[in-house]
């Protein structure tokens, strides 16, 4: 209620609005009224600031304060609400935003935060996330593998390879066994290419090159992994291939 001068009668107060002066000593003086402004709601002619947790009023002439919804958080003079920034969240009804904890991150006006990408096997790391950003991650080469989490990816050590990208290990490269030689050596990202010994050499596997059969010994086949020597009464070709007969009048053995 208010006096208004030259009044003989009270005047009851408006909706959202407050009587004044406002001060409680001068309750019985009360002369006119005056629409609340924003942060405030008016009830009874009264004049309350809107500085519970989450509130606002942003309108003039408001009898009831709101509460700030999900994502987003009451203005600090309370005159409205605005959006949780990248990096913070609010399920509603707050001052503050809250901080998105380490290892997840979130956009402008976020009810909760995301838990971040943690780049699995066959991939790094290429950027860490942040509170406002998701990782990035990246496909190992071929060459290299990852078991998941890491940086950077793994190199294949010596002799194994991986020759796809997003590796999650390294493939053992052959070695070339008895009979063959390494045609081309394996590398990180290839395959050794393994070649079979013609007749007349022979390998012990593991070797560039196949030897040549010694003198008076013979391989008559490709993968041979050792040599042979001829029989009595025979002898090795030229080419190391085969025995032959002596001839007439020669012996061997």
């Amino acid at each position: 209620l208010f006096c208004p001068p030259g009044s003989s009668g009270v005047t009851p107060v408006s909706p959202g609005y407050y009587t004044t002066p406002a001060s409680d000593e001068m309750t019985a003086t009360r002369s006119s009224q005056k629409i609340c402004e924003v942060g405030y709601a008016c009830v009874g002619g009264n004049r309350e600031f809107c500085g519970a947790e989450g509130q606002y009023a942003d309108n003039t002439g408001s009898s009831s304060c709101k509460v700030a919804s999900a994502g987003h958080k009451a203005s600090v003079d309370r005159s409205g609400a605005e959006k949780c920034p990248a990096g913070t969240y609010s399920v509603g009804g707050a001052s503050e935003c809250t901080s998105c904890e380490a290892g997840k991150f979130s956009a402008e006006g976020a009810v909760g935060c995301t838990p971040a990408t943690t780049c699995g096997a066959g991939t790094r790391i290429q950027t860490e996330s942040t509170s406002t950003s998701d990782a990035i991650c990246e496909d190992c080469l071929a060459g290299t593998f990852s078991t998941g989490g890491t940086a950077e990816c793994t190199e294949c050590e010596v002799g194994k390879y991986s020759t796809t990208t997003k590796a999650v290990g390294c493939t053992l490269a052959a070695t070339c066994g008895a009979g063959t030689r390494v045609e081309i050596a394996s590398t990180s990202t290839s395959e050794t290419v393994c070649e079979a010994c013609t007749a007349g050499t022979f390998s012990t596997g593991g070797t560039a090159e196949c030897a040549k059969c010694q003198e008076g010994f013979y391989s008559s086949f490709r993968n041979s992994p050792t040599c042979f020597a001829c029989a009595a009464g025979k002898y090795v070709s030229a080419d190391n291939t085969k025995c032959l007969s002596c001839p007439a009048g020669k012996i061997s053995g």
